[in-house]
């Protein structure tokens, strides 16, 4: 009787604690946080030596630009006094030099060489403020036209009759290529850290939460009715604490599961000998009913009623034992589903019920225990004849290739949403019928036995609004294809 209940806290605990999907989020979460690490490092460390290597680099340049400029600013102040023309003196410098351009200021003007296609106007300003101030500057300045980055070295030329100043820029081409493929390589070390990172993630994820799949892989199996699954964890396992109570309250439940099912079966067998010699006993007094009082009349009417409804229960009561035992005798045979539905309704109700069908499934087959499907219509039946005035009508439709669903409709007041899954629960009933026991005389199992004579099937069942009015039950059964080669084919 609780099987249900004991794989319903199987499917619980295992979607609460060690689920499938937690499973996999954790390790994703793992995985994400170990690439998150391993991507702040490599970011971290690349941004450390990038610029730790652009200073050395820039400041190696710098050192032999001023090395440079001061070596040609010496040469200069000779040619100044010698009174060599301002282009000459300019020109010797750029014969000497072929990796830079030279500048120089004089009463007379600039002369410069044409040297990287630069002029006066692309010295920086500030650069020549500081030079004019008498001081000897360099300044790191980019051309916006070229993108090129240079170093310009300035200072002024003392001793001269006038003053004079000398500029000498240097192109950073060379730093920038090394700058770039450091930058590159780096940018390579950080993605390639990442990926370790990923991949340590992943391995490390599997090997972590390893114990805890187990520990899912076991409540899935246990949520499938596999009572006798256990988690085999060793004794130094950290989740050893774990495993042990989970399979002592696993245990716990297959013993419960077993006392409760010899009790629903013992109760039952031993209620059918008492209910039988009650069921003759009344009905001896039926007979006799004529010659009773009218009070009395009704008191075997009302006895004869519950008696009666008493022995379905015992009987549905057994029914779902066996099905919970795995003892259920299903005799599946081959049958057109449209036949099989109205044969059932013509032997379970009196009432002309509309029965429609789709043209595609008229020849549809399914494999079905007549007896247990008879059980399924009757049930449906007598639910909306007790509940909801009757059945309006039965829709046998496709719902895809594989799948029929077979829809039974009534004008009843309808099950509130709340209610539609909790219906097919054994002994359940839906808030507009709580209070009907007395008149209507239902056991409270006719559903959950619908339930489980359609499983039994492969198919499931499930109740939907009815417009403009009322409840719909939709069954879902699958379609049974016939072998090709099938020799019934060939008759």
């Amino acid at each position: 009787m609780i099987a249900r209940h004991v794989c319903s806290a199987a499917v619980r605990l295992r979607t609460a604690l060690v689920g499938h999907h937690l499973h996999n989020r954790l390790s994703a979460r793992i995985t994400f946080l170990f690439g998150l690490s391993a991507l702040l490092l490599g970011l971290v460390v690349s941004a450390i030596t990038y610029y730790a290597t652009r200073s050395s680099i820039v400041g190696q340049y710098s050192t032999a630009a001023q090395t440079t400029a001061l070596d040609n600013a010496a040469i200069i102040h000779a040619d100044l006094a010698a009174k060599l023309p301002g282009a000459q003196i300019v020109d010797n410098i750029d014969s000497t030099t072929s990796d830079s351009s030279s500048f120089l200021w004089t009463a007379r003007g600039w002369s410069f060489s044409g040297r990287f296609n630069l002029n006066p106007q692309d010295l920086p300003a500030g650069l020549q403020r500081y030079v004019t101030g008498g001081t000897t500057a360099e300044q790191i300045f980019t051309i916006p036209e070229t993108g090129l980055d240079y170093i310009a070295i300035g200072q002024e030329i003392t001793g001269t009759s006038t003053p004079s100043y000398y500029y000498e820029i240097f192109p950073m081409s060379q730093a920038q290529s090394e700058l770039q493929s450091l930058l590159s390589a780096l940018l390579g070390a950080v993605l390639l850290t990442t990926l370790i990172g990923l991949l340590l993630g992943r391995w490390a994820s599997r090997r972590t939460l390893r114990p805890l799949h187990e520990v899912s892989e076991v409540a899935r199996q246990i949520s499938e009715g596999k009572l006798d699954a256990r988690i085999e964890t060793p004794s130094a396992s950290d989740l050893a604490l774990l495993s042990s109570s989970f399979n002592h309250m696993v245990d716990l439940l297959q013993e419960r599961l077993v006392r409760e099912e010899r009790f629903t079966s013992d109760v039952s067998h031993e209620l059918r000998s008492p209910l039988t010699t009650l069921g003759t006993s009344i009905s001896v007094l039926e007979s006799d009913a004529d010659e009773m009082t009218p009070r009395s009349r009704q008191a075997i009417v009302l006895l004869s009623q519950e008696i009666r409804r008493f022995q379905r229960m015992v009987g549905d009561l057994l029914e779902i034992s066996r099905i919970d035992a795995g003892s259920a005798d299903l005799q599946l045979e081959e049958v057109y589903l449209y036949e099989l539905v109205r044969r059932c309704l013509d032997r379970t109700t009196s009432l002309t019920v509309p029965l429609e069908v789709e043209t595609e499934v008229q020849d549809w087959l399914v494999l079905a225990d007549k007896r247990r499907f008879e059980r399924i219509i009757a049930n449906l039946v007598e639910n909306a004849q007790r509940y909801a005035n009757g059945i309006t009508r039965i829709r046998v439709t496709a719902h895809s290739e594989t799948l029929a669903w077979i829809a039974i409709e009534d004008l009843g007041p309808g099950i509130a949403e709340a209610d539609r899954r909790h219906i097919f629960e054994r002994f359940a009933r839906a808030a507009t019928t709580a209070g009907q026991r007395g008149t209507g005389g239902g056991t409270g199992l006719g559903l959950a036995l619908v339930t489980e004579h359609i499983g039994l099937h492969g198919g499931s069942i499930w109740v939907e609004e009815n417009e403009p009015l009322g409840a719909r039950f939709v069954i879902e059964i699958p379609r049974h294809l016939r072998d090709i080669d099938d020799p019934e084919d060939e008759q």
